[in-house]
């Protein structure tokens, strides 16, 4: 010390802990983003609002760059599987009015629909495929009908209990 005393050091000075108070009350509910909506757009500039929970909005915006240029041409992609279409439609019986034919697909499944000649005639297909091949490929009912459309002009066809 300058005035000739002497120096002290009384370490540090920490009392013990007090009690643990009160719990305090709940604080206001703050003011979160309800909504950030884009309301226009001019050219490069996009207006968006943000509605905070509280009802106070605020708009921004902002200027898109420029588009960038192509990027090089990518690689040719795999062959896809085998599609299964029609390889035959045939006539295969005759009762009455009602002919049959039997549709054979290019995985070698078949199956058969029944043709009633006449003003009113129905075309049913009879839900049995029989597939000779491992190929589980079932035609669609699109398909099945614009090939029996051309052989026998507009058809309703029965496929599964649904006409199409």
């Amino acid at each position: 010390m300058a005035d000739g005393g002497q120096d002290f050091d009384l370490g540090q000075v920490v009392g013990d802990a007090g009690p643990k108070g009160d719990k305090g009350d709940t604080g206001a509910t703050g003011n979160g983003i309800q909504s950030i909506v884009l309301r226009s757009t001019v050219g490069k500039v996009k207006t968006y609002r943000i509605t905070f929970t509280n009802g106070d909005t605020f708009d921004f915006q902002v200027t898109d760059g420029e588009d960038g240029s192509d990027g090089a041409k990518g690689d040719k992609g795999d062959t896809g599987d085998t599609g299964n279409g029609i390889s035959s439609v045939t006539k295969t019986g005759s009762s009455g009015l009602v002919d049959t034919y039997t549709i054979t697909f290019t995985n070698g499944s078949t199956t058969t629909f029944t043709v009633t000649n006449g003003s009113d005639a129905t075309v049913t297909i009879v839900s049995s495929w029989s597939a000779t091949t491992s190929d589980s490929k079932v035609p669609s009912e699109k398909l099945v009908k614009e090939y029996v459309d051309g052989l026998v002009g507009d058809a309703i066809l029965y496929i599964n209990g649904s006409g199409s």
